[in-house]
């Protein structure tokens, strides 16, 4: 692996940046077996960039990391999950920017929509195939897990799917609110009354429902009289 440039022999200095300098750099940052996040050639890539003299770009920076992030594929490199790609080679080495699963899962995975205010979280996510079957059979149900964390992130979920599934997670909303376990029961037992409560499923938190008829059971919670 080749070691980063010092400032002074940096080929770009004074060149706008491009997407194959994205790649070089990555190349140069990380070490074989080493995992690279999407984020990182969004933001830190070219900030090293300007740091080394180069000058900035008025380009779209997704549009140019999706191409740095195309042409590493095309170099060599595999994907990771999570829209990450792993840099070929093994490495023990821990200080080698390989970023720890949950660190990984966390940096990426986010809901499609946030409500409330509050220290804990409600949080329904379900799998782009279910999104797809339900689709095909032109219903809004699907299979939904309904949980709860005690903070107001989706660290949980990051450790509930981990990697051991072929499709990350989907949230398709998180509610934050003060007393996260009284919310995430009483949607639970609502829905249970409703027969959306799938009994064979992995797990007790699995329901057969969509995402407008447990945002109305949230929205009856946080405020009945509404």
């Amino acid at each position: 692996m080749e070691t980063m440039w010092e400032r002074s022999e940096y080929p770009y200095r004074g060149v706008a940046l491009k997407p194959h300098m994205l790649e070089e750099i990555a190349q140069r940052t990380v070490r074989p077996g080493g995992i690279l996040k999407r984020k990182w050639l969004v933001n830190e890539a070219p900030r090293i960039h300007v740091e080394l003299g180069g000058e900035p770009t008025n380009a779209d920076p997704i549009s140019q990391a999706k191409k740095a992030r195309s042409r590493l594929l095309d170099a060599g490199w595999e994907e990771a999950g999570y829209g990450s790609i792993r840099r070929p080679g093994d490495s023990t080495e821990k200080d080698n920017g390989l970023f720890e699963e949950e660190e990984l899962l966390d940096a990426e995975l986010d809901a499609q929509e946030w409500f409330g205010r509050g220290d804990e979280t409600i949080y329904c996510y379900t799998f782009p195939c279910y999104m797809e079957l339900a689709s095909l059979k032109q219903s809004s149900s699907m299979p939904i897990k309904i949980g709860m964390t005690a903070d107001s992130s989706l660290h949980r979920v990051s450790i509930q799917c981990g990697t051991s599934n072929p499709e990350s997670p989907i949230v398709l909303f998180a509610v934050r609110v003060d007393d996260a376990r009284l919310f995430e029961g009483a949607i639970h037992r609502i829905l249970r009354i409703w027969n959306r409560w799938i009994e064979d499923a992995p797990g007790t938190e699995w329901y057969n429902t969509s995402k407008q008829e447990i945002l109305h059971i949230v929205d009856f919670l946080r405020d009945p009289l509404l």
